[in-house]
């Protein structure tokens, strides 16, 4: 009842849900098609080794179109592929590829967007947009989907972006995955940071104030792939047009893997700390909490995911002890989130009573069973077919690996996170690519509207 209620309070406020990667840059490892080829094959003959005959039938397949499109091939060997990455992989890598880091254009957005569009597609008063660089490989991506979303789907896309087609090559990739590790093999290099035309963004961005509704809650996504100054930027134009127009806005910071690199973590915990709310997978969190210790010299020893999360604040303020003139902002209301396939926690430094801590963990059940939905079915919902969905009698869910995951019910409650356990799914029909960018893309739409009053 409690988020019915909300729900139909808030739907009646004109809310523009926005799915920005302006100046994002994405750094990927890139490799010429002969390249991909000699890696790829050689898998093939370990996977064979290892009798993973299925895995390197798909595997050659996928090396056979991967010069025209992306590809994806998928292990359920946990210990296969744990080898593969983090052992006989990298030697194969370190023998045949002299690689540099490149710089490209992200694409999360177009899963981000696509669920955002389908939640609020009977919503009159909430509306989704795109706005910044939209890549040739992304829109190529959504046009289609036109089919299933309708007219608008495209010309909210096109309204606000920004597209210079000519600085745009096709970037395909091979992504080899298990259940929550991938290795991603990408072919010729992206947009160049000096391509990305910034006063089309400012444009755009004064254009979208400009039409009418209360509040912005504005994603901005990969946060910690490229230079953190372009996404300062990013966020300054829309705190410009915010401040011009008197328009709240709320920003919502989706992260992706870190790399292990500390300095990396610091710098982008700078960008995004005071940001209304921060999701991270499972890995990011650890790689956020072990950054956080090692900075501030405090003991790795955390019982559960679940008390990683709920001492970050604490972390950032002995780091900030000893940093005055290099501090890390924190926002006193952020929500902070962790998901993975089995769930996600969210956390809150203070919660404004038990009503707000139930409405904030009925939104993350939202958000969970949404994303589960679409992996289970391939297929976006609306919002009411989520509420339908969650609702529905006699859901087994995933509670052992979500226990073993982020804690034990005790351990979390503990620690004063709010929980969501996913549902059970034997036979998927979708893919774990881009899972976290539809997660985040409901959690923009849905959780967003906690801070549009």
């Amino acid at each position: 009842m409690l988020l019915e209620d909300f729900l139909r309070e808030r739907l009646e406020i004109p809310v523009s849900h926005v799915f920005s990667y302006a100046i994002t840059i994405d750094k990927k490892n890139t490799y010429s098609l002969d390249d991909v080829q000699v890696i790829g094959q050689q898998l093939a003959v370990i996977a064979r080794k290892n009798g993973q005959a299925k895995f390197a039938g798909d595997l050659e397949k996928a090396l056979s179109s991967i010069s025209s499109k992306d590809a994806e091939v998928q292990t359920d060997d946990k210990t296969f592929f744990g080898a593969l990455e983090f052992g006989l992989a990298n030697a194969i890598l370190k023998e045949n590829i002299a690689y540099a880091l490149q710089e490209s254009t992200g694409g999360g957005a177009a899963y981000s967007y696509s669920s955002a569009k389908k939640v609020h597609e009977r919503n009159k008063n909430q509306h989704v947009f795109f706005v910044g660089n939209l890549p040739r490989t992304v829109l190529e991506f959504l046009l289609p989907k036109s089919a299933e979303f309708g007219n608008e789907y495209v010309s909210d896309l096109l309204r606000y972006s920004t597209k210079r087609p000519e600085f745009d090559p096709r970037t395909h990739s091979l992504e080899i995955r298990e259940t929550s590790t991938k290795l991603m093999l990408s072919l010729i290099e992206g947009r160049r940071p000096e391509e990305l035309e910034f006063a089309d963004i400012i444009q755009k961005v004064n254009q979208l104030y400009m039409n009418g509704d209360d509040s912005y809650v504005v994603q901005l996504g990969s946060l910690n792939k490229g230079n953190p100054i372009f996404h300062s930027a990013t966020k300054y134009v829309f705190e410009e047009a915010s401040a011009r127009t008197g328009k709240k806005t709320i920003f919502y910071a989706g992260t992706s893997d870190f790399k292990d690199d500390t300095n990396r973590v610091i710098e982008i915990l700078k960008v995004v700390y005071s940001y209304h709310i921060i999701s991270m997978n499972e890995k990011e969190l650890d790689q956020v909490y072990s950054a956080l210790c090692k900075s501030t010299g405090a003991s790795e020893s955390p019982s559960s995911r679940a008390e990683k999360l709920s001492v970050l604040d604490n972390l950032v303020e002995s780091y900030n002890s000893s940093h005055n003139e290099d501090r890390i902002e924190i926002n006193p209301e952020q929500i902070k989130i962790c998901h993975s396939a089995h769930g996600a926690i969210a956390y809150k430094s203070s919660w404004y009573g038990d009503s707000d801590r139930q409405l904030t963990q009925e939104l993350l059940q939202l958000c969970v069973d949404g994303t589960t939905r679409k992996y289970e079915t391939d297929n976006y919902l609306c919002l009411k077919e989520i509420l339908a969905y969650s609702s529905t009698a006699g859901i087994v869910r995933q509670n052992s690996e979500f226990d073993e995951q982020f804690g034990d019910e005790r351990n979390r409650e503990n620690y004063n996170v709010v929980s969501a356990v996913a549902p059970v799914v034997p036979n998927p029909i979708g893919t774990l690519t881009g899972l976290g960018a539809v997660f985040d893309g409901i959690a923009t739409s849905t959780m967003g509207l906690y801070f549009a009053r």
